[in-house]
């Protein structure tokens, strides 16, 4: 495992398949809940596990070596423009709010280098997930989709092409 970030007991570094199953044991409420509604009877660490396997880049944000986050991204078409990107997080990633965001900020403009535009779609019930988002520099596409009479909002960062330098 690679070594991307490590301050002050904060470390980010590339994940592994077994990461599965310490996030599914401390996954947050609201991330099980959407994972739920979008793959009834699935266990949370099977598909945790199938994200990091088909992601082209997978990472993991722990705190004093507790695992916090698990976050990556992976590609509709090998040759694509577009990626899919998907975290989920334990409740224990409030401790590090400011770190957290800062982090998620510098990845999103190393994964938007790879691909000018990730996407996904979050729980319309998952506030939190929904301001960060939005902290994040999202867009909300006014598209969404129904899994079990749940509504799941389609987000869209795109990459920067310096419209706004001089």
């Amino acid at each position: 495992m690679t070594t991307l970030y490590e301050k002050n007991q904060i470390r980010l570094r590339t994940a592994c398949v077994k990461d599965a199953t310490s996030l599914a044991a401390v996954l947050r409420q609201k991330d099980q809940e959407e994972l739920a509604a979008v793959w009834p009877g699935a266990l949370p660490e099977k598909l945790i596990s199938r994200f990091i396997k088909i992601s082209s880049v997978a990472v993991a944000l722990t705190h004093e070596e507790k695992l916090v986050a698990l976050g990556g991204i992976y590609p509709f078409a090998w040759l694509g423009h577009r990626a899919c990107v998907w975290l989920l997080t334990a409740e224990e990633v409030e401790k590090i709010p400011v770190t957290f965001v800062k982090l998620a900020k510098r990845l999103l403009q190393v994964w938007l280098a790879r691909y000018p535009v990730l996407t996904n779609r979050v729980d319309e019930r998952y506030l939190a997930a929904q301001r960060l988002v939005n902290r994040l520099g999202g867009e909300w596409t006014g598209n969404s989709t129904l899994h079990r009479n749940i509504r799941f909002l389609e987000f869209i960062f795109r990459r920067n092409y310096g419209r706004n330098c001089n």
